[in-house]
C-alpha cells in the first residue's frame, strides 16, 4: 500500500500551493535502496515544501498555513478509516472545483461501492489487466483511462489525476457517452449533477444510472452510503 502524506503550504492570500521534492516508496518492498527520503515510514510518499522563505516577507505572501493530507493507494480494499482519509481529500478537492456538497457525497457513495474510494484498486484485484475496471470509479476497460493518463503525462495511480479525469468528463471530454442523461428520469447533464442541491440519495442514484451503469440495478446501498458521507461531512 502507498500511504501518501502530502505536505501543503497554502498562502492565505493568493491561494497558492507549493509542491516539490517528491520521493516514493512502495510499502510492499521494504528493501528499497537509494531512496533519500528522511521519513522512517517505508510506506510514505513525501512532498516537501520549498525552503528559503526568509527571502520573502509575510507582507508579500501573507500568512502561510501548513497541513498534511493522507491518501491511501493500493490494490486492496481500504478500511473505514482509510476511506475517510481519501474521502476527505476528494471532498476538499471537488468542493474547491465548485461541486455541491450533495453531489460530492453522491459520488463518494458510489466510489465506496466501486473501489472503497481507492485510486489504486483493480477490479477483482486483477492487477495490470487492462480489460477490467480500475480506479476510484472503476473506468472500464482500464486501458481507456491509462491511455489518457499517458497522453497527458499523468501518473495513473494519482488521486489528482483521477479527479482531473472526472472533471474532464464533467466538461464533456473523454469518450462519447460517458454520461448518459437519458438513463434517469432526472435528465440532468453531468455538469448539472455537480451543481445540484437534490438529496445525496437521489444524486447517488442518478450517478449510478447515468455514469456507472452496472448490470444490476437498482443498488440502494449506494444512496445509503451517500447519506452517510453527507452526515459525516456535516
Amino acid at each position: 500500500m502507498f500511504v501518501v502524506p502530502i505536505a501543503i503550504a497554502a498562502l492565505a492570500l493568493g491561494a497558492m500551493v507549493f509542491l516539490s521534492g517528491c520521493s516514493i516508496k512502495d510499502g510492499k518492498n521494504n528493501n528499497n535502496e537509494g531512496n533519500n527520503t528522511e521519513s522512517n515510514n517505508e510506506n510514505e510518499v513525501t512532498i516537501d515544501i520549498p525552503g528559503d522563505r526568509e527571502t520573502t516577507s509575510d507582507a508579500e505572501i501573507g500568512e502561510i498555513e501548513e497541513e498534511k493530507k493522507l491518501v491511501y493507494i493500493s490494490n486492496e480494499y481500504l478500511s473505514e478509516e482509510e476511506m475517510k482519509e481519501n474521502a476527505q481529500y476528494i471532498y476538499d478537492s471537488l468542493l474547491a472545483e465548485g461541486w455541491s456538497k450533495n453531489a460530492i457525497c453522491a459520488i463518494l457513495g458510489n466510489m465506496k461501492t466501486e473501489s472503497t474510494i481507492n485510486p489504486g484498486l483493480w477490479q477483482n484485484m486483477d492487477e495490470d489487466n487492462m480489460n477490467v475496471g480500475f480506479g476510484l470509479v472503476q473506468w472500464t476497460p482500464a486501458s481507456r483511462y491509462f491511455n489518457w493518463a499517458e497522453e497527458e503525462r499523468l501518473e495513473p495511480y494519482s488521486i489528482d489525476a483521477q479527479l482531473a479525469r472526472i472533471q474532464l468528463e464533467v466538461q464533456g471530454g473523454g469518450e462519447p457517452g460517458t454520461w448518459q442523461s437519458f438513463r434517469h428520469d432526472a435528465g440532468m447533464s453531468f455538469q448539472e449533477f455537480t451543481q445540484s442541491d437534490k438529496s445525496p440519495e437521489e444524486l447517488a442514484e442518478i450517478f449510478l444510472y447515468c455514469y456507472e451503469r452496472p448490470i444490476d440495478k437498482p443498488q440502494p446501498k449506494r444512496a445509503e452510503q451517500a447519506k452517510e458521507w453527507y452526515d459525516y461531512f456535516n
